[in-house]
């Protein structure tokens, strides 16, 4: 025992001195550990020496921002073909008609131009965007476009300022069979405000008053929504980018205002968690103050009472509206789409810590984002009716595109017999409501109907959930690699197959991990870079 011990501080110290690379948390490979390809996933240990005397020694923020402002705006200038403008029609509040679903030709876009102080960034009138087919089925989504909160990332463009149709393509598209949603009536929240759909200001901006009034604008779709669909029988809402962000903040005023008869709704945040590095809350608390000051967001009464007080005085972050929907409504499927790497939202992450002057997220990594987004994700994983779905990849938006068909947790076009396929794993949250009329509890609950959760982009596996979050066990399939049992950082869950717990140090809270560096790097060189799976939880990967 001595000599173990006098070996351990000694690699401890060397380990401290030097730094060290820590083994990713999961990938495509070969059966061993499931973790050994995943170069986007890899974490850094390094000593908090090197880390102030290396790379982050000197930031020149504005130039970050100008580079994140730069690709953002790029990036919004790539949007694929739109809906042919020629086959598109219009109804206008001001003609003295509320534009109802019954005077719409089915399959034909409408913009509809609801007026009443709603507008753009531009100054231009607002519409949002109307497809009839099945009356009682609906898809409720939230178009992205970026986000500005200062006048650089204003006139830089680093956010959508004038109302465009929404993308003809993914789930949006009412020609594709492979289209889950197909006959579906769409309504498109459009997006021209660059804050979320959550805003209630005037800016200035440009030396002109600049408004941001996302937060009327979408209202005015909720009302018309609620109004044209007076019973449903299937809902979803989904949103890529801001408009993810947007549905999140807006999901607890979302879940329970429409009559929907013997299911339940089902969200699909795409491609926006508001993930910051490094994931502390002191962190979160800034960066999302920044924002809700800057829109104004906390005086609109979009939030419910229970994050209203914590909003006004500045003890909200990011992810606390999609929690706090999850933790009031049970039995309602909340789900995530992200690229394990998606470089726009490192870009927005960077520019907007910058905008703090924070040196750690001003450089945030590909690595260090995905690190901040498994510590959100292990906190939504504690409800039960919660489910992601992780890409390995860049790609920002899976939902709008055509990549919601190719994608697999392999790529974003990548498939392999037997991954499970990003359209596939969408389909079952309806489907098995429309066949069997089973509630999402007992779906749940059931052995009969396991709920899919989390699965590495390895080798093909299935791991499913059999009970509540309390007494979680991983079952098994015929796909399911018997290796996950010597990496349980591959799945999220309290128990793997056998029964065995997770030897699993959780780490209570964002605060504790800077101290928990030196007993990580002690047990590191006690144990081999196995340790480290084992010992920080935000590192088992979580995937579908």
């Amino acid at each position: 025992a001595p000599t173990r011990i006098a070996k351990c501080v000694a690699l401890g110290c060397l380990a401290v001195a030097a730094g060290a690379p820590a083994v990713a948390p999961c990938g495509e490979g070969d059966s061993e550990a499931c973790a050994a390809g995943d170069a986007l996933s890899m974490l850094q240990v390094r000593s908090a020496e090197e880390k102030e005397g290396g790379r982050r020694a000197s930031v020149d923020f504005d130039a970050v921002i100008r580079e994140a402002v730069g690709h953002l705006a790029k990036e919004l200038g790539q949007k694929p073909a739109l809906i042919d403008g020629g086959k598109v029609r219009t109804c206008d509040y001001e003609d003295g008609t509320k534009c109802p679903l019954s005077s719409m030709t089915a399959g034909v876009v409408t913009k509809v131009f609801p007026g009443g102080g709603t507008e753009c960034l531009d100054g231009d009138g607002y519409f949002f965007q109307v497809q009839p087919g099945d009356p009682e089925k609906l898809l409720y989504y939230f178009q992205g476009g970026g986000a500005c909160w200062t006048e650089q990332t204003y006139q830089g463009h680093a956010c959508t300022q004038s109302a465009g149709l929404e993308h003809a393509s993914g789930i949006l598209n009412m020609a594709d069979d492979r289209n889950p949603y197909k006959g579906w009536s769409k309504v498109v929240v459009s997006y021209c405000s660059g804050d979320i759909h959550t805003g209630n200001t005037t800016q200035d901006w440009g030396g002109s008053p600049v408004k941001q009034v996302g937060y009327l604008n979408a209202l005015t779709v909720y009302d018309y929504a609620r109004a044209n669909f007076p019973k449903l029988t299937s809902l979803v809402f989904a949103g890529c980018s801001a408009g993810s962000l947007g549905m999140q903040f807006w999901s607890h005023k979302l879940a329970d205002s429409f009559n929907l008869v013997g299911s339940k709704p089902v969200f699909f945040a795409d491609s926006f968690m508001g993930a910051f590095y490094p994931p502390t809350d002191g962190q979160y608390l800034q960066t999302t103050k920044l924002l809700t000051d800057t829109w104004n967001l906390c005086t609109t009464g979009l939030l419910p009472d229970a994050l209203q007080e914590n909003c006004t005085t500045g003890r909200m972050v990011t992810n606390d509206p999609y929690l706090n929907t999850m933790q009031e409504f049970p039995n309602t499927d909340f789900n995530i789409i992200n690229s394990k790497a998606d470089d726009t939202q490192v870009y927005f992450g960077k520019a907007i810590t910058a905008t703090l002057q924070n040196t750690e997220g001003a450089t945030m990594t590909p690595a260090e984002y995905y690190q901040a987004v498994n510590v959100m994700l292990k906190e939504y994983n504690d409800n039960k009716d919660y489910s992601a779905f992780l890409v390995d990849g860049t790609q920002h938006c899976y939902t709008n595109t055509a990549y919601v068909y190719s994608a697999s947790v392999l790529g974003k076009d990548t498939a392999k017999p037997g991954a499970p396929k990003m359209i596939d794993w969408m389909s079952q949250f309806t489907a098995k409501r429309a066949k069997t009329g089973v509630s999402a509890k007992r779906r749940q609950l059931g052995a009969s109907m396991p709920r899919s959760r989390t699965v590495c982009s390895g080798d093909p596996k299935d791991v499913t959930v059999s009970d509540g979050p309390d007494t979680a066990t991983i079952a098994t399939t015929t796909s399911f690699d018997p290796a996950m049992q010597a990496a349980p950082h591959c799945a999220f869950g309290r128990r793997l197959a056998s029964g065995a717990p997770h030897p699993v140090r959780v780490l209570k809270s964002r605060q504790q991990m800077p101290q928990q560096w030196p007993l990580l790097l002690a047990q590191i060189a006690c144990d081999g870079f196995a340790a480290l799976p084992q010992f920080l939880d935000f590192t088992r990967a979580p995937q579908v």
